[in-house]
């Protein structure tokens, strides 16, 4: 069945009519995916404990002291992620914007002026490790782009980490960089204690 056909069929592409109507969607989608996702971001979770040396199950290792033993761990994951990381730092491209024209010059010369000073204040260059790491262990890596008056008072873009497990997105998207998936959302958990301290009423 073509992609196309299989979604009109799923029949939640349509436009919603109003506000009330993609509310409820929204809340839908997501509830339909965090399942997968949960799932998914748990299997994450055991990939990054197995890269931080910490293999074994606490009821594991306490069957193993109750012998009388030690409970040795072996990380091979760890050197080889690490070296994988390594050659993303030392093959890191150079981003520079050119002139298309001569009369551009002096607007892209303050074009990559301009970027470089968001690169450092984001210190760009860990946010993209971080993120191309998260790839390797979670199977995804995000970032984003957000305007901050924390440094300067007129404001810069700023580019920051996402951690994996807040982005979700359409599960019936095909292509590996999710370009036809119809929507994404960054969701965050709250505890009720925590919920009911940042909205009380």
């Amino acid at each position: 069945m073509a992609r196309e056909e299989r979604k009109r069929i799923v029949g939640i592409y349509k436009p919603p009519e109003n506000a009330a109507e993609a509310r409820q969607r929204i809340w839908w989608n997501i509830g339909v995916v965090v399942p997968f996702f949960r799932q998914k971001y748990e299997n994450g979770m055991l990939n990054y404990a197995f890269y931080r040396g910490d293999q074994w199950t606490p009821e594991e290792e306490l069957m193993i002291r109750k012998q009388f033993r030690y409970p040795y761990v072996f990380n091979e994951i760890f050197q080889k992620i690490d070296f994988l990381r390594g050659m993303q730092i030392q093959t890191r491209m150079d981003v520079q914007f050119l002139a298309r024209e001569r009369w551009l010059s002096p607007a892209v010369e303050l074009l990559n002026k301009v970027y470089k000073l968001v690169e450092q204040t984001s210190s760009y260059e860990f946010v993209e490790s971080d993120v191309f790491q998260d790839a390797i262990i979670y199977g995804v890596g995000w970032y984003h782009v957000r305007w901050s008056n924390e440094q300067l008072p007129v404001g810069i873009p700023r580019i920051e980490r996402v951690p994996p497990y807040d982005i979700v997105w359409d599960i019936n998207a095909v292509e590996r960089d999710l370009s036809d998936a119809m929507w994404m959302a960054r969701v965050t958990w709250y505890s009720r204690q925590a919920l009911s301290e940042e909205l009380p009423e």
